[in-house]
């Protein structure tokens, strides 16, 4: 990695992309098989300006959260534990919503799938599984490091 200043801060706003699968393989004229496109996600990672905005939110809503409670919140329960795993979905969400700047691939009744953030939950709550794929690519630094 180049450590020049200059340098690292033109990383800011690479984008690295999750690729969750593949269209179709097709057959052209000749009968060559030609493989099918890559679907999936292009994100920013933490030395982005929308990665701090997302953290600052995530703190923001951690002073919040702090100060609603007048208790603490008992773990040994499914309430108080479930408490626990829902605001870190939020949290995840917070960060997912904001670095997943655009996708490839998608498609909605056979034409493109626009991107939205509405339409970014919709694909999250079809496929769940892709949330810890995301924000690992999202965090992983190595991935916007420039070549």
């Amino acid at each position: 990695m180049n450590f020049d200043i200059q340098a690292l801060e033109s990383t800011t706003q690479l984008t690295h992309d999750v690729i969750v699968g593949h269209l179709a393989d097709t057959t052209d004229a000749d009968g060559k098989v030609e493989p099918g496109a890559k679907v999936g996600f292009v994100v920013v990672g933490p030395a982005s300006p929308e990665y701090s905005a997302a953290d600052r939110r995530i703190q923001m809503l951690n002073i919040q959260d702090a100060n609603k409670r007048k208790t603490s919140a008992d773990l040994t329960t499914e309430a108080g534990a479930g408490a626990v795993v829902d605001g870190g979905s939020v949290r995840q969400m917070i960060i997912i919503q904001a670095c997943t700047v655009g996708w490839f691939g998608f498609t909605d009744g056979g034409k493109p799938f626009e991107f939205s953030a509405e339409n970014l939950a919709r694909m999250l709550k079809a496929r769940p599984n892709w949330v810890g794929r995301l924000l690992g690519a999202i965090e992983n630094e190595a991935n916007f490091a420039g070549a």
